[in-house]
């Protein structure tokens, strides 16, 4: 996996897999260094990395609960003497949606050889990235974007817990003078903040008590990522015809993020574009 989410506070597990192609290999003896998105280390370079077993390509380095005690956006280099370098990156959440074993226990996933936890956890981010498209976050999350400042600068993700640094050029600016607005406008004090290019990390979401119409809906989406995975004929239908009758199947779209419509329905009552969110 090239990207994961760890609990903030928690231990967690670092991994990677070095592919000749699409086949797993030994990649000896390999070492890792992982750093926080403002570059300072977690672990320093040349952490020795464990393999979990050297044919399957996979290796892993631990994670204290002090080194994600932050929201954070984590980047790790790993480095083999024969495979050259990978870089994966894991995002510091302060909850999620819905835990492992609740996907597990959704109906027609309870194989682990067909469906290993490592699926179950890309599935689910993929969930969540989704929804967060289109409404504010319901667990804590961490991020970094550039704005630009031509009078209201206003920060994309909602709503805002915390601002953590913003930089104008080289200009690190102190964000003890900085207030922010319930839909993102940022104001400095009773003047205004450098024009151009702003660089903001803040924090963002609620409490990390997600509605249950939205966790059902989300352990919707996440079964049809993984079911529909074993059964790729419906990819790319646009009807289906049965008993004489053509029926136009739901599509994915602007106004459609998964294509199916009961996961939509809910996925989009809570867009972030409702005067009753912003």
């Amino acid at each position: 996996m090239l990207r994961q989410r760890l609990l903030q506070g928690a231990t967690g597990r670092l991994t990677v897999t070095f592919l000749d192609g699409e086949t797993p290999v030994d990649a000896g003896a390999v070492t890792a260094h992982v750093t926080r998105d403002d570059g300072t280390d977690v672990l320093p370079e040349g952490t020795e990395a464990t393999a979990v077993d050297e044919r399957t390509g996979e290796y892993f380095v631990e994670l204290s609960a002090a080194a994600t005690a932050e929201l954070d956006q984590l980047t790790a280099v790993w480095v083999s003497p024969t495979r050259g370098r990978v870089t994966t990156r894991a995002d510091v959440a302060g909850g999620f949606y819905v835990s492992l074993a609740e996907i597990r226990a959704t109906k027609d996933l309870d194989d682990t050889g067909t469906y290993p936890t490592w699926r179950l956890e890309q599935a689910r981010m993929v969930a969540e990235d989704t929804y967060e498209q289109h409404g504010p976050a319901f667990v804590p999350r961490y991020t970094r974007e550039r704005v630009d400042n031509f009078g209201l600068p206003m920060l994309t993700r909602r709503p805002v817990r915390r601002l953590r640094s913003i930089v104008h050029g080289t200009e690190l600016i102190d964000v003890a003078g900085v207030s922010f607005s319930g839909i993102g406008a940022l104001r400095y004090g009773y003047g205004r903040l450098p024009a151009g290019a702003l660089e903001v990390a803040y924090e963002y979401g609620h409490d990390g008590f997600p509605p249950e119409r939205l966790r059902d809906a989300m352990l919707a989406h996440i079964r049809f990522q993984l079911v529909k995975r074993e059964a790729r004929m419906f990819d790319t239908a646009t009807t289906m015809t049965a008993d004489g009758a053509t029926f136009t199947l739901a599509q994915p779209g602007e106004r459609r993020p998964t294509g199916i419509p009961m996961v939509d329905a809910v996925y989009l009552s809570y867009s972030s574009d409702l005067p009753a969110i912003a």
